[in-house]
């Protein structure tokens, strides 16, 4: 089943109690429920989403976007549509990313850009390990996972503080389309919330971490409200905080269609 690794647009997860049966969980039905967590678990819902890129300790450019998602029910899988309009600053306003998922491979990714007047192609084989509009996040990054595409082993539990987590080794099975050699996935044993993601590159050396910074409910759910990408090796960062959410909006594929990305 298609999950969205780390989408960058609406994060909201499910809050069912899961200590009671997933000691007996197989590594891959842990990172399934965790992956199934990171997606709108909402028909339909919209929210602010502010974007601060980070070097050092220090906020170089900050970006606002408004964002929407759709969740629609394919032959037993669950596929989520999603847009993303940039509001702020000038220079980057009317820029639009729209993701459609596709059953089965990889997903439909667009970007528009006004100055050009265009709407580009993304992502795909040869271009998941692009940065998404100078971020610390790739158009990979922003893409559907499967279970089935990485091999997953369980490793030692540990603790992010007070939170146990369960820790899950993923090695992917083409690392050179992936963009990454491995992922370690520290997961609230709570609610299977994917705290931190450790991605390490192709030659096995950290390269980027991802971090959830805080989590909120959201009409019961529990919701990933603030994540940091971290750059171990350029030392910059990306942190992403969703307000304003609203859930059961009555969109409709059109409103996801390549001609609403200027219209947003």
């Amino acid at each position: 089943m298609k999950r969205f690794l780390c989408t960058c647009a609406l994060f909201l997860v499910s809050g069912i109690s899961a200590a009671a049966y997933a000691a007996d969980m197989t590594p891959e039905q842990i990172i399934d429920n965790s992956y199934s967590r990171q997606v709108m678990d909402h028909e339909s819902a919209e929210a602010i989403m502010d974007m601060y890129m980070i070097e050092g300790e220090k906020v170089v450019q900050q970006r606002r976007l408004k964002t929407r998602a759709r969740t629609v029910s394919e032959g037993g899988e669950k596929l989520v549509r999603v847009l993303m309009h940039f509001v702020e600053p000038a220079d980057i306003k009317g820029t639009s990313f729209l993701s459609i998922e596709r059953k089965g491979g990889d997903d439909d990714q667009w970007l528009y850009l006004p100055a050009l007047s265009k709407v580009l192609r993304k992502g795909g084989q040869n271009g998941k390990s692009e940065s998404f509009m100078g971020t610390e996040f790739t158009y990979g990054d922003m893409e559907s996972k499967e279970v089935s595409e990485s091999v997953h082993k369980r490793l030692p539990d540990e603790k992010l503080g007070a939170i146990d987590c369960y820790v899950i080794e993923s090695t992917p099975k083409n690392p050179g389309e992936e963009g990454y050699g491995k992922y370690i996935n520290y997961i609230d044993k709570r609610n299977f919330v994917p705290m931190r993601v450790k991605l390490f590159d192709l030659e096995g050396q950290l390269f980027k971490v991802m971090m959830t910074e805080k989590v909120e409910k959201i009409d019961g759910k529990d919701t990933m409200t603030t994540i940091v990408m971290l750059n171990v090796k350029n030392k910059k960062a990306t942190r992403l905080i969703l307000h304003d959410i609203k859930t059961g909006l009555k969109f409709t594929d059109a409103d996801f269609g390549k001609e609403r990305m200027t219209q947003m």
